[in-house]
């Protein structure tokens, strides 16, 4: 681990105890703070100060940032964000609720994607067409579980008289549809897999 690396990684450490301990774990009242007394920094700024280094989003935490959070600290007689009505009166100046948990969104997003487009890339010409069939498959039964869902729902509307008797309805329609799809997917498997009355050329019992 080079000088950088070991400094990045005591300021990153540093940073998170004092938010943890100072600032009750909320990375918000810490970018209010910051950006209070001129710091261009928002929330997604201290997520990425610190998440982990190895993450494509991940930034340095300036040398400055933890001195600066000590002195305002330090300057205050007692912390205006102490109660909640104080610091819902503080977020609502300056953060944006958008903020809140981007950055792991975006990495998740970012891993997704990339991991699809080697996938596909690196894919043969056979294993290309196996893939196309198997996302057409997986389109067509998200499809009919769709379809399957809008059917008891508006089964249930139809037939109830008030939103509990809706409720039990669109209960009972869809144990009645998970129920019959487990008989079809059992058949499907029967059938393919030669069990059962499908082990036979008479089609008989066990």
């Amino acid at each position: 681990m080079t000088q950088e690396e070991e400094m990045q990684m005591s300021l990153r450490q540093e940073l998170f105890s004092l938010i943890n301990r100072e600032f009750a774990g909320e990375n918000d009242r810490v970018a209010y703070v910051l950006k209070s007394l001129g710091k261009p920094v928002s929330v997604r700024t201290i997520q990425a100060w610190l998440i982990d280094p190895r993450r494509q989003s991940s930034r340095k935490v300036p040398e400055w940032v933890i001195p600066t959070l000590r002195s305002h600290l330090e300057g205050l007689k007692e912390n205006p964000y102490s109660t909640p009505a104080e610091r819902e009166s503080a977020l609502a100046r300056f953060i944006d609720i958008h903020d809140k948990g981007a950055l792991e969104s975006a990495e998740r997003e970012i891993a997704r994607d990339s991991h699809i487009y080697e996938k596909w890339a690196e894919a043969s010409t056979v294993k290309l067409a196996e893939m196309l069939a198997e996302l057409e498959l997986a389109m067509l039964r998200q499809a009919d579980d769709m379809n399957n869902f809008t059917d008891s729902l508006l089964q249930a509307m139809n037939e109830s008289d008030d939103f509990e008797g809706f409720k039990a309805k669109l209960k009972t329609n869809q144990d009645f549809r998970f129920r019959a799809r487990y008989v079809i997917r059992k058949t499907r498997q029967d059938i393919e897999n030669r069990s059962g009355e499908f082990s036979n050329d008479e089609g008989l019992t066990d």
